[in-house]
């Protein structure tokens, strides 16, 4: 599915990419931005205008975010960089994924999640693959792999198997 290799495949590579670019506190600020892109997003593929104040809140917020990131002087937005770059086209893209499970209204939350994150997750190892492939990044070795292997367990496990089960529940 399109959404899946947009949202999953484009937020968590754009996203990978960009901490190589900038701070970590810089990404977790744009990833902030979340809601304030998807309602845009929501006014862009559907003409749906969000009320002046909303809107206006949301430029407000924008702004601290641009402020926080600069600290404090405008004439620093230089500083958002290739690694800001990346992390608006992952946070667009996943406010297109979060927009477009509203046209998939019959569908289990678990359903759309489930075959958007196998979708996005064929992305992701097709794109590590040709990356690997000429020489962009290489596969981690077995070793690397096995010395974070809880740190892998407790993401996969915790945000990938129980996190959707206990929404599909709710």
């Amino acid at each position: 599915m399109v959404l899946g290799v947009v949202g999953f495949a484009g937020f968590n590579l754009l996203t990978s990419l960009a901490l190589a670019h900038a701070a970590p506190q810089q990404i977790a600020l744009f990833v902030a931005t979340t809601p304030v892109i998807t309602q845009l997003v929501r006014w862009a593929r559907d003409g749906v205008r969000p009320k002046p104040l909303l809107l206006a809140l949301s430029l407000v917020a924008l702004l601290g975010v641009g402020l926080v990131i600069t600290r404090g002087s405008l004439a620093g937005l230089g500083q958002f960089g290739l690694g800001g770059l990346m992390m608006i086209g992952a946070v667009v893209g996943w406010g297109i994924y979060t927009h477009g499970a509203s046209r998939f209204g019959t569908w289990s939350p678990l359903r759309f999640t489930t075959l958007t994150a196998l979708a996005g997750t064929a992305a992701m190892l097709t794109a590590s693959i040709g990356a690997d492939a000429v020489g962009w990044q290489h596969a981690p070795a077995v070793a690397d792999v096995v010395a974070v292997a809880p740190q892998l367990a407790y993401a996969t496990i915790g945000g990938a198997v129980i996190d959707p089960a206990a929404v599909s529940v709710r």
